[in-house]
């Protein structure tokens, strides 16, 4: 019998975090199909990959294509088989607890009409700080409020709950959802296509929850931690798409009006360290993302898309 879950991995030049990932994932108690895309890294990352985890499975992209496009070859390949009933996304900077997915599993046994389902994250930099531990959603402007990021874990996440928003590092998506909404908006190359994708879900009728049982470690921003340029105009760009998606008239307002604040008081903290370039990354990723959102017409791939390359 095949897996119930397939695990879906994107490395882009990091191919010793990964092997350790699916190093976690092969420890797993209960087992799943791992599948990795190499996100075009052009560094011998997938052939270093292939060898070190040959129980994985390989999609090798000629080309970055952004990271749920990357995610969105993977699920359609897990998806033709009709036995995956879940698909796990896990963070190729991040390892899993041997029972995590059992849990995970146990809790959407519990709850049918729950979509996607987060586990309990913690920093791999400082073990004791809670990286993810459910996330709400401000009201009037969509931004996630993530209680007890970034502070020491001390018993105050551990009831499982509905939220709403589960980040993408780690999450477990149940087949229907993907059947129905699609896989992420490939508009998004970097950032916000796990709020987009939850977002899409609930308006479908999925509930989302965080399930603490399941404990992930995650390292963060890995893959881009070298490049301040890329993260300042990638978050900048998918800011403006997520927004212009999903508010229109005078519900714009308000969410322009603070994420407007979160850039500039970032603005103001790159440029107190003398860094010029860092308005320019983040007036090029503002034009780039209303650029893209005026282009209209949703990308939200099924799950009959075809991988480029395997």
């Amino acid at each position: 019998m095949s897996p119930r879950v397939a695990a879906v991995v994107v490395n882009w030049r990091l191919p010793g975090r990964t092997i350790a990932c699916l190093r976690s994932l092969e420890a797993l108690a209960t087992p799943c199909r791992a599948i990795v895309v190499d996100n075009g890294s052009g560094d011998g990352s997938a052939a270093a990959i292939a060898a070190a985890a040959p129980g994985a499975e390989l999609i090798a992209l000629p080309a970055n294509l952004g990271f749920g496009a990357a995610c969105n070859r993977a699920i359609a390949l897990a998806l033709r088989d009709p036995g995956c009933e879940a698909v796990l996304l896990l963070n190729n900077d991040a390892t899993i607890e041997p029972g995590a997915l059992a849990a995970l599993l146990a809790e959407a046994a519990a709850h049918p009409e729950v979509g996607i389902l987060g586990p309990k994250v913690r920093s791999s930099r400082d073990r004791r700080l809670l990286w993810y531990a459910g996330a709400r959603r401000r009201r009037l402007v969509l931004a996630a409020a993530a209680p007890g990021r970034g502070r020491a874990d001390a018993g105050a996440h551990e009831a499982p709950r509905a939220v709403d928003y589960v980040f993408g590092a780690a999450m477990l998506i149940r087949r229907p959802v993907l059947e129905r909404v699609g896989g992420f908006d490939e508009r998004y190359f970097l950032y916000l296509e796990d709020l987009d994708l939850c977002l899409r879900a609930q308006r479908a009728g999925f509930g989302l929850r965080y399930v603490p049982a399941a404990l992930v470690w995650h390292e963060g921003s890995a893959s881009t931690a070298s490049d301040a340029g890329l993260r300042r105009f990638h978050y900048a760009r998918s800011t403006a798409l997520f927004l212009r998606r999903h508010l229109a008239g005078a519900a714009l307002l308000p969410a322009l009006a603070f994420w407007g604040l979160v850039a500039l008081r970032a603005a103001a903290l790159d440029l107190a360290r003398g860094d010029l370039a860092a308005l320019g990354d983040y007036a090029a990723g503002l034009r780039d993302g209303l650029r893209a959102a005026r282009a209209g017409g949703a990308r939200y791939p099924g799950p009959r898309t075809e991988p480029d390359a395997l």
